[in-house]
């Protein structure tokens, strides 16, 4: 039996959330026909495998497409010529 859109969307949107490493409402999930859709912007890099790890083990996922950007935390005006 395969799960449906609806939860497959439920259960990747409760890894991410328990997920410490992702922040809250960063990232945006669309699901279709077991693909997952990963959207948003995160400050670092294990934050983005963060995301993508908590779902792609998840019954019914069949492909995580991350589509998160990087968000640098640093502003190019902090960027100094040495």
């Amino acid at each position: 039996m395969e799960k449906t859109v609806a939860q497959v969307a439920k259960a990747a949107a409760n890894a991410i959330n328990w997920n410490s490493s992702v922040p809250d409402g960063k990232v945006k999930i669309t699901v279709e026909d077991g693909f997952v859709y990963l959207d948003g912007e995160v400050n670092w890099q294990y934050q983005k495998s963060s995301a993508k790890n908590a779902v792609s083990q998840l019954w019914g996922v069949k492909n995580v497409v991350n589509q998160i950007t990087l968000k640098s935390p640093v502003k190019p005006q902090e960027v100094k010529m040495l």
